[in-house]
């Protein structure tokens, strides 16, 4: 049953995790401290010895706060054992006689050991208090398979007598049948199943670098399940073979515990990952190479009209990303001549600037937690703003991103970034010259309402246009 609420715990916390941002870590941590091979002896005392713990782990971090944790670790376990009883069995010698065969244990110590392969999984939390130092608490819990298990007698001794009730006599120091003192030296291994622990972990971060925490805690496993096989043996038998404490009927069930205090480190692996979605956005690193302005003769300066000329542009923009394979977009544009007089020129500007702010102010578009993703509801006005835009090349479209309050102002105004120049992609797909357009980020600063329910963050998480003339 605790196997299953352990399961069911994992599952929980993986669903409560969502986020803004995300973090691969390798964790490199060891310690030490009471590591008790927790069991009851019938005759006897035990008590558990000192331990250490060596782990190699990764974390992911969904968002600043809470992460997922597995990896592998190793970890031994101690205890030892005190015996002072007198242990009868009924034995038959060589002759067929009954007799009773005593072992009597004088100070008799034997310490176990086992050390173990640890497999986790683990759920966490951190809290930084500054730029410097955070918390991080960890819950959850592990695998943990013995490799290897062994005993040793380490002090005391015991002494074997036999007492024959027909003859009313009891036999002692002759080795040659058993009946003797030993303070020798028995070793041995024991078998044990694997254990199922939980796990609680409490620490300290300190941010030495960008990518690199130190890490100091302390960490508490408590063992789930009884990873002993019982035995009816004596821990002395009359033929010689000493068995061991935990291969007796002197105890039936072993839990491992354990708690102590550990450091390491987290190596942050890479930075959170790019959305896909903007693998095709062109960021604002270009190359513009303008070739001269071709000038038309025709144009008589006493006509009472104006040539407006516009360049012929040769655009080269490249996107830095893994593969880079850059985009060349060559846009020509020819002189064209205006025979308008000058006022109705100036007033038609006015009128299209006025469309423009129209346009653009009526522009509605929401993204998805951790999204940058733009979907068609606006083609038409983005096409309609475009063709202005084209149309007057004094005119500069900004393009701001916001986001919510979730996450920090630094993640935050990466994603408000990433909108905008999402947005900013649409508008250079449509023509639109790199120049007029303009992309920034202001995170949460300035929401439209308050980020107080759901549905009011979904609808910060949005871009805003913004028609402007440029300056001469």
């Amino acid at each position: 049953m605790k196997k299953q609420i352990s399961i069911v715990l994992w599952i929980l916390l993986y669903g409560t995790l969502q986020a803004q941002d995300s973090g691969h870590y390798f964790h490199f941590n060891a310690g030490g401290g009471w590591h008790n091979m927790s069991y009851n002896i019938n005759n006897g005392t035990q008590q558990g010895k000192a331990g250490y713990t060596l782990n190699a782990a990764y974390s992911y971090f969904f968002s600043q706060q809470w992460g997922l944790q597995t990896g592998i670790g190793i970890q031994n376990f101690s205890a030892q054992s005190t015996l002072n009883f007198l242990s009868e069995s009924l034995e038959t010698d060589i002759d067929g006689d009954s007799y009773i065969f005593k072992t009597n244990f004088q100070n008799s110590l034997e310490k176990q050991n086992s050390f173990n392969i640890d497999i986790p999984l683990t759920g966490q939390y951190r809290h930084f208090f500054n730029k410097k130092v955070g918390l991080l608490a960890t819950v959850g819990a592990k695998i943990s398979i013995p490799l290897t298990t062994n005993y040793e007698t380490t002090g005391g001794q015991f002494v074997t007598t036999g007492y024959y009730d027909s003859w009313n006599v009891e036999l002692s120091e002759i080795p040659q049948h058993g009946f003797a003192t030993f303070s020798n030296t028995f070793k041995g291994n024991y078998t044990l199943k694997p254990a199922y622990l939980a796990v609680i972990e409490i620490g300290g971060l300190f941010k030495m670098s960008e990518k690199l925490d130190l890490y100091a805690g302390a960490y508490f496993n408590y063992g789930l399940n009884n990873i002993l096989t019982p035995y009816s043996k004596y821990i002395f038998q009359a033929d010689g073979v000493y068995n061991g404490v935990l291969a007796s009927n002197q105890t039936t069930e072993l839990t491992p515990v354990s708690a102590g205090l550990k450091v390491g480190f987290y190596w942050k692996l890479k930075k959170a990952k790019i959305a896909p979605e903007m693998v095709s956005v062109i960021p604002d690193m270009q190359f513009i190479k303008q070739a001269p302005v071709p000038i038309n003769t025709m144009v008589q300066a006493k006509l009472d009209t104006l040539a407006v000329l516009k360049p012929t542009d040769t655009i080269i923009v490249a996107k830095p990303i893994d593969s880079i394979k850059p985009i060349i977009e060559i846009v020509e544009k020819s002189i064209i001549p205006i025979t308008q007089p000058r006022d109705t020129r100036v007033q038609e500007m006015e009128e299209a600037f006025n469309e423009a702010k129209q346009i653009a102010t009526t522009v509605r578009i929401n993204f998805a937690i951790s999204s940058s993703r733009i979907g068609d509801s606006e083609n038409e006005k983005v096409k309609a703003l475009s063709e202005i835009l084209n149309a007057n090349p004094g005119m500069c479209l900004q393009i701001i991103g916001h986001t919510d309050n979730t996450g920090s102002y630094k993640t935050n105004l990466k994603y408000g970034l990433k909108r905008a120049l999402a947005m900013k992609q649409k508008f250079i797909l449509n023509g639109v010259s790199i120049s007029q357009l303009k992309a920034k980020s202001k995170s949460y600063k300035f929401p439209l309402i308050p980020n107080t329910t759901v549905e009011n963050r979904a609808k910060n998480r949005r871009v805003e246009l913004t028609i402007s003339k440029m300056k001469r």
